[in-house]
């Protein structure tokens, strides 16, 4: 039984869906319920924070609107002001907004400034952003209308164009090094989504590598042996007070913790087991739902053909009518006089 809190965090995100059809309302239940419900001893249970990024994953991939066309203006600005307090509303396409929200971070990041005055400092020209934004995004190959997934973002329905394309089928191959290049740290990161201490919501790009077997003590450089943990978490299991079992197949984490308690986590970011197999479920839902819609749009089209030839015919019928009609009436016309 789930208390109000994990309820209002389901139903928040899902009331941004519109209009959304049986089918999806179940698909969303059933995931849920597959979320739920633990698969390992004393697997930890999601939090709120979970929960809710959870489902508002599954709506923002599961693109209920592709049968609606928005002709509202993609590219818009407004300003307005209550004589005290000013907005400034900046509306774009959602491709857009999650590279100039990259832009603005990185630019916050590399200034040491909060991103309200990152934003006011690159408006007003006191600073320049950076040159290049890298923006990493994970989508399955294999799978028809696989979601995308977004660093920093989270999932989306549609693709992003892309510079560059990295395999990731295949695990990286161990390197002598101590930091792992940018393939494993992304195969990683994709892996895990977030630190992996139970509770801990940190992006997996915002945390550290932390070798499971240390690196001094022989331990490889390797997605087998790497887990991403925040500065905080990292820094408890360098001085003992955590300590885990990294399965290297699966990414489950066993912790233990000094009061002789442990869990189970699961990683859950886009390269995860789990992710995979839900990937492919959306995809087969969206793929199902647009076939839905192209043939209803043939239905109509096809009734509104039907409906044309019809009135077409009709009113040729009706032309020939009136044809006939007139040439009676002429006929008509040549009689002879009636004398009188």
């Amino acid at each position: 039984v789930l208390d109000i809190e994990s309820l209002i965090a389901i139903d928040q995100p899902m009331s941004a869906l519109a209009g959304p059809t049986t089918a999806t309302l179940a698909l969303i239940d059933g995931m849920l319920a597959d979320y739920f419900t633990p698969t390992k001893p004393n697997q930890a249970f999601p939090t709120r924070a979970q929960i809710r990024r959870k489902v508002r994953d599954l709506c923002k991939a599961l693109d209920d609107t592709i049968a609606y066309r928005d002709t509202r203006p993609k590219d818009t600005y407004t300003f307005y002001s209550n004589g005290t307090t000013a907005w400034l509303e900046l509306g774009v396409d959602e491709n857009t907004g999650i590279q100039l929200d990259a832009f603005i971070r990185k630019t916050a990041a590399r200034e040491g400034l909060s991103l309200t005055e990152a934003i006011k400092k690159l408006l007003s020209g006191d600073i320049t952003p950076p040159a290049t934004v890298i923006l990493n995004t994970y989508r399955a190959c294999d799978v028809d209308n696989a979601p995308t997934y977004v660093e920093g973002f989270g999932w989306k329905a549609a693709p992003m164009s892309h510079d560059k394309q990295r395999d990731l089928s295949k695990p990286s191959e161990e390197t002598d090094s101590y930091r792992p290049g940018v393939g494993m740290r992304k195969e990683v990161e994709g892996r895990d989504g977030t630190c992996r201490i139970d509770g801990c919501t940190e992006p997996a790009h915002h945390t550290q590598l932390d070798h499971r077997h240390n690196y001094a003590d022989g331990g490889a450089t390797h997605p087998s042996n790497l887990a991403c943990l925040c500065q905080k978490h990292h820094n408890m299991k360098t001085d003992g007070t955590l300590y885990y079992l990294l399965d290297p197949n699966s990414g489950d984490i066993i912790w233990l913790f000094q009061d002789g308690t442990w869990c189970m986590t699961e990683p859950e970011g886009p390269l995860a087991p789990k992710q995979k197999r839900w990937a492919q479920t959306v995809g087969q839902h969206i793929t199902t739902t647009r076939t839905r819609i192209r043939e209803e749009a043939q239905r109509l089209k096809q009734a509104l053909d039907d409906y044309h030839q019809q009135q077409e015919e009709t009113q040729a019928a009706g032309t020939e009518a009136t044809e006939a009609a007139a040439q009676s009436g002429e006929n008509a016309d040549t009689t002879d006089d009636i004398p009188f």
